[in-house]
Formats: C-alpha cells, structure tokens, sequence
C-alpha cells in the first residue's frame, strides 16, 4: 500500500523537499517507476498547478518520513484545500484559488450549463 502526502507546492515548499532529498541522498522521480523503493515527487497539471505529492509504496518509509517532516516544518494542515501549506504562503494558495475558483465558473457558465446561469443569476 502506498503512502502519500499532498500540500502547496509554493517555492518554499519546494526548496524544502529538494534541500531535504539532497541531504539524505535520494533521488525524487518526476512520473511513476517501477521502482518499489522510489519517492515520487509529482506536480499537478492543468488549472492545479499549485498542487504537489510525494508518493512512495517503499517497504522502508524512513526516508519518505524525512521528506513529509520538511513537508510539515513551518506549515500547517489547510482543511479546506486538504493540503499542507507553509505559514508564509497560506495568502498565496487563497489567492490562487480565487483565481481558479473564478475560471472554473466562467468556464462552466460559457458551456451553457443552466443550473449554474440560474445560480449565478441569484435565482
């Protein structure tokens, strides 16, 4: 079974993660390996491009378990984005969701959806 944590992947975020790895001596994979003992560092693609996960499906997690306190130093747990995120970047997350937020609804509201016209409409 494998193991995974999800959080902003702010710049922050990210030199945390690569300085850590490096430190410890292992290699993040960018996409899946085959490798059972392999950490995955993987990004979102798309309109969550702020999105980040380590995954590992590693007998040992002692190094997945270095990775996920760098995660987890000078953060904190955001429920409503179901992601860690540093201290410092909690104003950019909000403000990246509000953007998104914003381009998923014109988005839907310019494929015609009737539902979300009549909501948005306030009725």
């Amino acid at each position: 079974m494998g193991r995974q944590i999800h959080f902003y992947l702010c710049p922050k975020m990210r030199a945390a993660i690569e300085s850590e790895a490096k430190r410890i001596g292992v290699n993040l994979a960018g996409n899946y390996s085959s490798d059972k003992s392999a950490i995955q560092f993987s990004t979102s693609s798309g309109t969550d491009t702020y999105q980040g996960r380590l995954w590992t499906e590693a007998a040992d997690p002692s190094h997945y378990e270095l990775l996920c306190r760098a995660v987890k130093r000078g953060a904190a747990y955001d429920r409503d984005a179901a992601l860690w995120v540093k201290h410092e970047s909690r104003a950019g997350l909000r403000s990246t969701q509000q953007r998104s937020g914003a381009l998923w609804m014109n988005w839907l509201l310019e494929t015609g959806n009737t539902t979300l016209k009549s909501l948005a409409a306030g009725q």
